[in-house]
């Protein structure tokens, strides 16, 4: 599954140590979720439950002057989700690594299913 996405807010002309620093947390920072096993996620240790989530994924920079990335993730690899449905999956993403932490009244975002 490939997710493509543009980082907005940044501040202009990011040091190439800074992007460097980006680049290799994003692989760390989306997860794909079983939306079902969210709620079993150890706030303390979090990491998501065997064989329903996917915490790793290959990032690779599009654009730098636009800040735009693409991140790929293995359906099929050792950590997976066993029963993989687009509709069942959640997109976790954690800010806190970029930004400082701050309180925000949760949303969601629906992606379209194709039937390609």
């Amino acid at each position: 599954m490939v997710i493509d996405y543009q980082l907005t807010g940044l501040p202009k002309n990011l040091s190439k140590g800074k992007l460097e620093i980006i680049n290799q947390n994003l692989k760390y920072l989306f997860w794909l979720v079983d939306k079902e096993y969210l709620t079993k996620i150890d706030p303390e240790n979090p990491w998501p439950p065997k064989n329903h989530g996917i915490p790793f994924n290959k990032v690779k920079m599009i654009d730098k002057a636009t800040v735009h990335y693409q991140s790929t993730f293995n359906l099929n690899g050792e950590e997976r989700n066993e029963n993989f449905k687009l509709e069942n999956t959640m997109l976790l993403f954690d800010f806190s690594s970029l930004v400082p932490a701050k309180e925000l009244k949760p949303f969601t975002v629906v992606l379209p299913v194709g039937n390609e």
